[in-house]
């Protein structure tokens, strides 16, 4: 079956008129081969290379950091889903929302770190129309579930510290686990018109006279792509940046500001405690959505700036999305070791764990859990 007989696989190549002109010009200037001519009159705008390879050093570079994500992301995060799910006393709002970034950077590190290591090594797509669509899917599914996480966090963090009233009410793992069901369906709906755009594209090269499979987005119309892009960076970057920076930056004024530890606190021991774990836990948070807006920022910059053709593809562009793309997927085993540092019992909980034996954990040191004035963290 050819390339245009496939569904879902369209093809670009010269036609046989093409190459007879192309040969006509060789034979007249005694040339035998493309690569000769290009080389002796510098006419390389002439015939542009449709695909760009890696060198060998770049490529192997980038399979030893790709594994290094994946191992660190996929034992990192199960340990966490693993550890929450074995602790009763883990299992706090945070944590359930925690569990749900784990989640989604498992997806990540199991679906996207492979596939786009094989993509940024290989000049074309070689695994088929169906894992095209589902990479990029899941891809896509796993960063907007993430984003929409982390903004979940950044509301429940300010509730339970700033509006202590109102989260004894609505601070609970049911309502966590009803808006985490929100979140995901939210993020499959945004994430699916991926299912239908994403085709095969079948490119000519004229250089080695090969053809080569593309997994790329095929709108209808230019302006269709276009708005997507500048929808999906909106909604699930912009809009839950800023929201995560307003809330935050109000949530350390009430702890820092409001509510400072000082000499007059000694007093209330069980309150100054209290006060220093949630501290420690907002600083652990903030550093969670800091290293994500590191991690995505470049990648999102990237994915705006391809909107405009000036853009040249070539084998320095490819090597740099391929880090961009590296440096994106590499938040999925950023979390675990955030926790490992900064939370006791997640530490204790990790080694537990790996020394296939129980931990007890001390209700004092669950960060989610300190009561103070009513409230929970």
């Amino acid at each position: 079956m050819s390339a245009d007989d496939q569904p879902g696989v369209s093809s670009l190549s010269y036609d046989d008129s093409d190459l007879d002109d192309i040969g006509k010009l060789l034979e007249n200037l005694n040339i035998t081969s493309v690569d000769e001519f290009l080389k002796q009159y510098d006419y390389d705008h002439l015939f542009p290379p449709v695909v760009h390879h890696l060198s060998s050093s770049a490529s192997i570079s980038l399979m030893v950091c790709y594994i290094l994500i994946f191992c660190l992301g996929l034992i990192g995060n199960l340990l966490v889903i693993i550890v929450v799910a074995a602790n009763r006393s883990m299992q706090t709002v945070t944590n359930v929302f925690i569990v749900s970034l784990a989640v989604s950077d498992v997806m990540i590190s199991v679906l996207s770190v492979p596939f786009t290591l094989v993509e940024a090594i290989t000049a074309g797509w070689v695994m088929g129309l169906f894992m095209c669509k589902l990479v990029n899917f899941m891809t896509l599914l796993s960063a907007i579930s993430s984003v929409l996480t982390l903004t979940c966090i950044a509301v429940d963090r300010y509730n339970a510290i700033c509006q202590p009233l109102k989260s004894r009410i609505i601070h609970t793992t049911t309502r966590a686990a009803k808006l985490l069901c929100f979140v995901w369906s939210a993020a499959v709906i945004m994430a699916s018109p991926l299912l239908f755009v994403f085709e095969l594209h079948v490119v000519g090269e004229v250089r080695n006279d090969q053809n080569y499979t593309l997994c790329q987005e095929m709108w209808r119309y230019p302006q269709q792509k276009m708005a997507f892009t500048f929808f999906l960076v909106a909604v699930t970057y912009l809009v839950p940046l800023g929201l995560m920076l307003f809330l935050y930056v109000r949530i350390c004024h009430h702890l820092w500001v409001r509510n400072p530890i000082g000499p007059t606190d000694l007093q209330q021991l069980n309150a100054v405690s209290t006060l220093k774990y949630k501290k420690k836990a907002t600083k652990m948070l903030v550093l969670v959505v800091v290293l994500f807006f590191i991690c995505w920022t470049p990648y999102h910059v990237v994915t705006v700036r391809r909107e405009f053709p000036s853009l040249k593809d070539n084998e320095k562009n490819r090597l740099l999305v391929a880090c961009i793309t590296l440096l994106a997927l590499s938040n999925s085993c950023l979390n675990p070791i955030v926790y490992a540092f900064l939370n006791g019992n997640f530490k204790q909980s990790f080694v537990a764990t790996l020394k296939c034996r129980k931990t007890k954990v001390s209700p004092i040191n669950i960060t989610q859990n300190v009561p103070l004035s009513g409230s929970n963290i």
